[in-house]
């Protein structure tokens, strides 16, 4: 199973980073005693409002000195306008001294400098200086492991962050070692999900968004080149112990199958554990099984789980409000939360509006997720033939959901889908 077998497909986290940001924080809100002041309730511009902050930062500095304890308030509010300005050079500079500030003046583990890391490292990922995104996280959960246990709840939001930034590091292929942000990933998931388990319990629906993108960890494992792993790399990372990826890695790969199936039983059972379940969320991830070992060439038992999937959704949809929806046409594998394809079922006016080149392809799809029959209906690129081949040749390879006929797994003809090269 390698990447080549399926589209190209487009792994950005979480659609927008700040989400998965937003979906940390979610799970655990963190006390900071450090906080910024909101320049959008002042009725001033925002230049008026540096004047103002650059005039008492001037005015500290003469009266109490340039260590006093209460410049690193007006320095860190000064730089979030100057963040707000797109000026990030001087954000992140200010942001620096206000760090500083608090170090001399809070001691080496002060958490005021947690919200300031927060916003240096948006400012850099403005940048895309994705290597010192990386040390500031590795600062960060430093900081954070100073401050609180190992098994602490204040952590859970910090572990999830940091996965989160490395599993999108290794898709979007930000630092020249994908082995270690992949690892990184999965070591830090897997240690804020036992923290997830024991606050809140096995069952809590808390704990599927973590399961999720353990799930995405395992298929990008499965789909990972072992040739692309240097033997020799050493971890220059907070996160783990580890010295040596390359047997780690391996056995990640060998059980990646296992593991995300794993991932998904353990949702199931969460959704089936609640007061009230939610039957349409249950078929959903019922029939994500199902894709799972379609998507690992186990045809037989994917045939079975997606006859399983209809039953239960069949049973359980008295009004027929959800069933049908479900198993009425195919979709392209993998159809992982949080993941976006470069395939589209319909053109957006943005892909218009941006010229983005596309192929309109159709053809038909097996009764075991086979695409056949493949005819260019409509295309943007018609000069560009490497384009068009290399999207031709991904769909061939691609899996799909099939369609489901009372359980039954059917050929569905002229499936049209937009396909978007990268």
């Amino acid at each position: 199973m390698t990447k080549n077998l399926y589209l190209n497909i487009v792994f950005f986290i979480l659609t927008c980073f700040s989400f998965a940001i937003n979906a940390a924080s979610n799970l655990k809100n963190q006390n900071n005693p450090f906080k910024l002041a909101d320049a959008s309730n002042s009725p001033k511009t925002l230049n008026e409002q540096i004047i103002d902050y650059e005039n008492a930062i001037e005015e500290l500095e003469s009266a109490e000195g340039v260590y006093s304890d209460k410049l690193a308030q007006e320095l860190a509010n000064l730089a979030d306008i100057y963040q707000k300005q797109e000026k990030h050079d001087l954000a992140i500079t200010t942001f620096n001294r206000s760090l500083h500030l608090n170090r001399i003046n809070d001691g080496l583990y002060s958490k005021a400098q947690l919200p300031i890391l927060d916003k240096i490292i948006i400012s850099l990922k403005k940048q895309k200086k994705w290597k010192q995104v990386h040390e500031k996280y590795n600062y960060l959960y430093w900081l954070n492991n100073r401050n609180f246990s190992e098994q602490d709840e204040e952590m859970l939001p910090v572990l999830v962050k940091l996965a989160n930034w490395n599993l999108t590091s290794y898709a979007m292929s930000y630092s020249q070692s994908p082995a270690q942000d992949l690892y990184n990933a999965h070591y830090l998931y897997k240690k804020a999900l036992s923290i997830s388990e024991t606050v809140y319990g096995q069952f809590d629906k808390r704990n599927i968004y973590i399961l999720n993108n353990k799930m995405i960890i395992n298929y990008f494992f499965a789909t990972f080149d072992i040739s692309q792993i240097n033997s020799n790399l050493i971890d220059n990372t907070e996160y783990t112990t580890t010295t040596n990826y390359q047997n780690q890695i391996i056995s990640l790969k060998r059980t990646s199958f296992t593991n995300g199936r794993d991932t998904i039983l353990n949702e199931i059972d969460i959704l089936e554990n609640q007061q009230e379940p939610d039957y349409f969320t249950i078929s959903n991830v019922k029939l994500k099984l199902a894709d799972w070992y379609l998507l690992f060439e186990k045809r037989q038992s994917a045939m079975r789980l997606y006859n399983e999937a209809y039953q239960f959704a069949t049973l359980n949809d008295d009004q027929n409000t959800f069933s049908d929806d479900l198993f009425q046409k195919p979709i392209a594998l993998p159809y992982l939360p949080n993941l976006t394809t470069n395939t589209r079922e319909n053109i957006s006016n943005d892909n218009l509006l941006s010229n983005a080149k596309y192929i309109q392809a159709s053809f038909d799809v097996t009764k075991h997720g086979r695409a056949k029959n493949i005819q260019v209906v409509n295309s943007n690129m018609k000069e560009s033939t490497r384009l068009r081949s290399l999207a031709l040749k991904s769909l061939r390879h691609t899996k799909f959901r099939p369609k489901l006929v009372k359980g039954i797994a059917i050929k569905t003809e002229q499936v049209k889908l937009h396909i978007f090269p990268k």
